[in-house]
């Protein structure tokens, strides 16, 4: 495979090469270095990392040393995680997590920050080889310009997202093998006989490697066709042509097996079942030439004025096929594409170049779904890469016929460096946490349902409850519109927002306001499965599985063939109570669900029903107190208990309502102790008895007693149990008697 034009060879020292290498990856290091200060982000970060150690704990063994976990190593390598599939990336990950002994943020963005300088690295000496093939020599200005095109790349603000934010690992671990792949391919050329054909069979599996990090490297080999084009000059003929296209086309093949089929491969290798994915219809399929073509006008405007960055660029709810925002875009990739053909043989350069950058953005230019964001930074990573080449290769013709320019050359590549280096500095706080990252995009996109989703949650993170709440329920707000993509999307983000509330809620104690907000949640989006699923799971010890069922079933009508809906609607089916035996059952049924004045109505029949059944006085008696008609509850306890006066359920029951109860008019602490009296209820051992009677000696004024009896409680109290006793033991000790709260 050996090119039959001889590379000239070097004309400075190979110690320089590493020199200039060594400078590139130092001031790549230095300036990302601070994005390690950075936190874990509600941008996918905590379901890839916080809750997902488990299975990131590939190289630890059980007693948390280093070993292999198979459970972990097979979930890598079958996981469809978040939508992607990248278990190269993964493993990269489980390096980080045995190193620090667990997810740690630090170690986690160190590593970004490493790939990042490695690629630095790479980038470089990919331009030397590149340049060298141009019959240039290793000089020292060849030496400047591809140091200066490597640094162009590395500094630019473009990187800061893609290095800072945790969940782009896999964009940088799939360059990584991308660029090994080409340097291998290179040098296959460079090389001689076997080593040769080793090179080139290291290309192909280094291309392997990189598409099971991050399958947006797919077009490489078409990148590689281009570079035989030139500088390699391998096909300078039809027969040579055939044979490129054929072999780039089997590279390509084998892409598209590793993008589509590779999973389900090993899923099925690995005896896993069969991946559902959710199929939704593309509501934007008619403007997408628009957003490909802002992809693109994005990628080469940010590049060289990289000004207003932002994580999230949502798509404009006016966006048109031929709206005045997209046509530059339209232009630009017109007038580039007409010029690249037209001037090919005299700025061939130029010409793959353009095509490599037009290849490159394919996978990430929108023409598939992404979605609902415009364009990313992190998207221009491997863009980048072919305009770089071409700056290096400009400036590196500039010096080769100036060579006196080199110290004038060197000065501008070092204020472009410098100012690249602040813009960068200037956005890595950005990513410093949830709040700060949520809060730059808010400032250019302040009215987006999915900002105040993700600020409300991080405000929230750290404690700042009301105006988290705030963003939240603005998120969650009525729905404006026709059943077309917004509408959708707007539903999704109301939905999660509600989900979310409804977790905090829950989080506080307040389940009755949480379970509103699911139902609403559920009701607003009956695919949001996660929302079915708590719904489902609260509603259901409750006895109203068969309140979920509906919502259940309209999940299935948009995703029929979803097995995960099919298979909780099994569990719905089986968990559905058949109907009550009797007015009693009704009222625990109506208990459980929370519904205080259907329980109160049915343990009122009960009674009537059958008078002589004991338990049904002590249950409406506590439904009773529950709905803040204390009054009644005595009535009713108090009936009870001349009716069953050996009965220590309703006894104890009635002391607590007359010891602790808000309403100055039902306590009567002398009653109390004389029912304390009847029962025995000194000489109790059980903590929860104690703790009443105690109750009942601090409402008649003796907090000594009291104070004796509680502590003797919180002695014998389960875990659980102590730390109320405790507060109640508090307030006898300052003489002061417990109130159950109004």
């Amino acid at each position: 495979m050996k090119e039959s034009s001889a590379i000239p060879s070097a004309q400075c020292p190979r110690w320089a090469v590493w020199l200039v290498a060594g400078i590139v990856a130092l001031l790549t290091f230095i300036v990302f270095y601070p994005a390690t200060r950075g936190e874990f982000v509600n941008f996918d970060d905590l379901a890839n990392f916080v809750g997902n150690e488990k299975n990131l704990r590939v190289f630890t063994g059980e007693d948390g040393g280093f070993g292999l976990n198979a459970e972990a190593l097979k979930w890598v390598f079958t996981a469809f995680h978040v939508g992607v599939y990248t278990p190269v990336s993964w493993l990269t990950v489980a390096v980080d997590v045995a190193i620090a002994g667990g997810v740690d943020s630090y170690q986690i963005h160190l590593t970004n920050v490493l790939f990042h300088t490695a690629n630095a690295v790479l980038f470089f000496f990919l331009l030397v080889s590149l340049l060298r093939w141009t019959k240039r020599a290793t000089s020292w200005p060849l030496l400047v310009a591809c140091g200066l095109g490597a640094l162009f790349f590395s500094l630019h603000p473009l990187r800061v997202e893609i290095v800072a934010w945790a969940s782009a690992r896999n964009n940088l671990v799939g360059a990584f093998f991308a660029l090994l792949s080409v340097l291998a391919y290179l040098k296959s050329y460079e090389a001689e006989g076997r080593a040769s054909t080793y090179w080139h069979i290291g290309s192909v599996l280094l291309y392997v490697v990189a598409m099971l990090a991050k399958a947006y490297v797919l077009p490489l080999p078409l990148v590689l066709l281009l570079l035989d084009y030139y500088p390699l000059r391998r096909n300078r003929d039809r027969a040579e042509w055939m044979r490129d296209l054929i072999e780039k086309g089997a590279w390509l093949g084998l892409g598209f097996f590793l993008a589509l089929g590779f999973m389900k491969m090993m899923n099925a290798l690995l005896g896993m079942p069969p991946m559902f994915q959710v199929s939704e219809p593309d509501l934007l399929k008619s403007v997408r030439p628009a957003i490909a073509a802002y992809a693109l006008w994005f990628s080469v405007f940010k590049t060289f004025l990289p000004l207003n960055l932002v994580a999230y660029v949502p798509i404009p709810r006016d966006i048109t096929l031929f709206g005045a925002t997209y046509l530059p875009g339209y232009l630009l990739g017109l007038g580039g594409t007409i010029a690249a053909i037209l001037y090919r043989r005299k700025m061939p350069a130029f010409t793959v170049a353009w095509f490599a950058m037009l290849f490159l953005l394919g996978p990430v230019s929108g023409l598939v779904p992404l979605g609902t964001h415009l364009a990313a930074d992190r998207y221009t990573y491997l863009v980048t890469l072919p305009i770089a080449a071409l700056l290096a290769g400009g400036v590196a013709l500039w010096l080769e016929r100036r060579p006196a320019h080199l110290p004038a050359v060197g000065l501008a590549g070092a204020a472009v460096c410098a100012a690249l280096i602040f813009g960068t500095l200037q956005l890595i706080p950005n990513w410093r946490d949830s709040v700060a990252l949520w809060r730059s995009v808010e400032r250019q996109y302040p009215d987006n349902r999915q900002v105040w989703l993700n600020l409300g949650d991080g405000l929230l993170e750290k404690g700042q409850w009301e105006e988290g709440m705030q963003y939240l329920e603005r998120a969650a707000a009525p729905i404006e519109g026709e059943n077309d993509f917004w509408a959708e999307a707007d539903r999704y983000m109301a939905s999660q927002a509600l989900l979310n509330m409804a977790g905090r809620y829950a989080d506080r104690g307040e389940d009755r306001k949480a379970l509103e907000l699911l139902e609403r949640a559920v009701d607003i989006r009956p695919q949001n499965f996660e929302a079915l699923t708590l719904l489902a799971q609260a509603l259901s010890p409750m006895g109203r599985a068969d309140e979920v069922i509906p919502y259940v079933e309209r999940a299935i009508e948009k995703q029929p063939d979803n097995p995960n809906l099919k298979k909780l609607l099994e569990a719905l089916e089986s968990a559905k109570l058949p109907p009550p035996r009797d007015a009693e059952e009704e009222g625990d049924r109506a208990a459980m669900r929370q519904d205080t004045e259907a329980a109160i109505e049915a343990y009122r029949r009960a009674i009537r029903e059958n008078p002589d059944r004991e338990s049904g006085y002590g249950k409406l008696a506590r439904e009773l107190s529950r709905a803040k008609r204390y009054r009644e509850a005595k009535q009713v306890l108090t009936q009870a208990v001349q009716k069953w006066p050996n009965s220590p359920g309703l006894t104890y029951s009635l002391i607590w309502l007359l010891s602790t109860c808000p309403d100055d008019g039902v306590r009567d602490g002398k009653q109390a102790l004389e029912l304390v009296r009847r029962v025995n209820g000194e000489e109790q051992e059980n903590p929860q008895l104690l703790d009443i009677v105690a109750a009942a000696y601090a409402e008649a004024g003796q907090f000594e007693k009291a104070v004796q009896l509680l502590t003797k409680a919180v002695e014998r109290a389960q875990a659980d149990q102590r730390q109320a006793f405790e507060e109640r033991l508090n307030l006898y000790q300052s003489k002061r008697p417990y109130r159950t709260s109004d």
